[in-house]
């Protein structure tokens, strides 16, 4: 585990997994990714389907929609008519099948936003396992161009026509063995070892796999990310 050599992740253009066991951060590390990018006046669209990213709305461009009825894709259209408006998708109220149906319909919305308009930079899921099972044919093209973040407990619910478009994967704690193998077969990671190391890790530790090039082979820890709020991008 490397855990001294300083690291800059480039997202711009590239998928990011971000997956670990429920309450382990995964959605703070996620959130904070998304807040870096908003900050460099990025467009950001965050599906949020328990209420976790609400507080992005403090930050300049960014407001939360969701609470009265889901948008749909004139509001979509609306709420990225500038570069630099972000917009959170708060589905915490709307019941789980509901909540699906919203997304065969929203995701496809905003693939054709960024064909046409190139608009929003960045897809924020979280909650990926249950809204990314079957790929609409415009998504699964929208996915090839990188832009992605997918947020997962169960990364092995993920299928590999997802996962072969993701290039950066960053873990927070997983105890469940299961789950570890998943990540360790996607990244090349001997499965015991990577099942070692995500198990020990606390609520305060996360780790870059090596598929990221920034890696250079190894399990990074990302020490900076609870201890100052921020992982450092390029």
């Amino acid at each position: 585990l490397d855990l001294e050599r300083p690291l800059a992740l480039t997202v711009r253009d590239r998928n990011v997994l971000v997956s670990g066991d429920p309450r382990s951060g995964k959605s703070w590390v996620a959130g904070l990714l998304a807040e870096q990018l908003m900050l460099s006046r990025y467009a950001v669209a965050v599906i949020d389907p328990e209420g976790d990213y609400r507080t992005l709305e403090a930050l300049p461009g960014v407001r939360v929609a969701g609470e009265d009825h889901p948008p749909g894709p004139g509001d979509l259209e609306r709420a990225f008519r500038f570069p630099d408006s972000s917009l959170v998708v708060d589905l915490s109220h709307v019941a789980y099948t509901r909540k699906v149906d919203c997304l065969q319909a929203m995701l496809p919305a905003l693939a054709r936003l960024r064909h046409t308009r190139g608009l929003p930079h960045r897809i924020v899921v979280d909650e990926a396992h249950y809204f990314l099972r079957d790929l609409d044919p415009e998504v699964a093209r929208d996915l090839t161009h990188g832009g992605y973040t997918l947020v997962t407990y169960r990364p092995a619910d993920l299928d590999d026509a997802v996962m072969r478009h993701v290039g950066v994967v960053i873990a927070t704690r997983h105890t469940d063995p299961r789950e570890a193998a998943a990540l360790a077969r996607w990244t090349s990671v001997d499965p015991a070892r990577l099942t070692a190391v995500l198990a020990t890790l606390s609520v305060s530790e996360a780790v870059l796999l090596p598929t990221a090039d920034e890696a250079g082979g190894s399990i990074v820890a990302l020490k900076e990310v609870f201890a100052h709020g921020h992982v450092p991008l390029t």
